[in-house]
């Protein structure tokens, strides 16, 4: 009897000391398994966006500009973030400076999808080189898009969508990169550029991302050959250059 009671006491006691415990629940940190650019690259591509894979599904909200910066000379680059996955994207608003030094930098705010933090600020930096790695130029391959596309009756001065974007030679790619557009329900950029899933000029070419009654472009048209759409798409995730 007395063995007996010995073992009902150790189970009870075993019991007691699991109890209030989430076996399931995650308490490991995430961590950082890759950026691109590397830590001390060098003659990294001017039109490059910076990047980061985690080792977990993190809390998009906690990956942002306040916790994913860029920096040069010590003032922070203006960008925006893109999360999805594991992954995360800081997409500068333009080219990068040629021959200087960048630091990225993820902070503590940082959080996996159960809120536990980096352990530690995550720090690296990269030097830019020269040139692009472009492959897509804005005048041999994207203004004539607009011009056989665009420019005839609608995008032009005098034309049906003058008062709001023309896309002749000398004033396309000033009217496009970095500015909002005032033709869609939700706003956004016309080019963003890095990022053409977001950009409102590639949504209206390729009938992605579109609100209701809202029209792909060219209006009343066919739609642009594959081969026009991937060119404008690359060019835009490319960095959108005036090149």
């Amino acid at each position: 009897m007395r063995n007996k009671g010995i073992l009902v006491l150790i189970l009870l006691t075993a019991a007691l000391c699991g109890c209030g415990r989430d076996k399931d629940q995650d308490t490991t940190p995430p961590t950082v398994v890759s950026t691109s650019p590397a830590g001390n690259a060098t003659g990294i591509a001017v039109n490059s966006n910076v990047k980061v894979t985690f080792s977990e599904t993190m809390d998009s909200s906690s990956v942002n500009t306040n916790t994913f910066t860029v920096r040069k000379s010590g003032s922070n680059v203006n960008g925006s973030i893109s999360y999805g996955g594991t992954f995360a994207t800081f997409l500068p608003m333009s080219s990068l400076s040629s021959f200087r030094g960048y630091t990225a930098m993820l902070t503590t705010g940082v959080k996996d999808s159960n809120g536990n933090p980096l352990q530690a600020n995550y720090i690296w930096g990269f030097i830019t080189g020269s040139s692009t790695t472009s492959t897509v130029s804005f005048a041999t391959h994207i203004q004539p898009i607009f011009n056989s596309n665009c420019t005839t009756a609608c995008h032009q001065a005098g034309g049906t969508a003058s008062t709001f974007l023309i896309l002749t030679n000398d004033v396309a790619f000033t009217n496009l990169v970095n500015k909002s557009s005032t033709q869609t329900t939700g706003g956004g950029l016309i080019v963003k550029p890095g990022d053409s899933a977001n950009s409102v000029l590639y949504q209206r070419i390729s009938g992605t991302g579109l609100a209701g009654g809202e029209q792909t472009m060219p209006q009343n048209r066919s739609l642009l050959t594959s081969v026009d759409q991937t060119f404008i798409k690359t060019w835009i995730d490319e960095g959108a250059l005036n090149n």
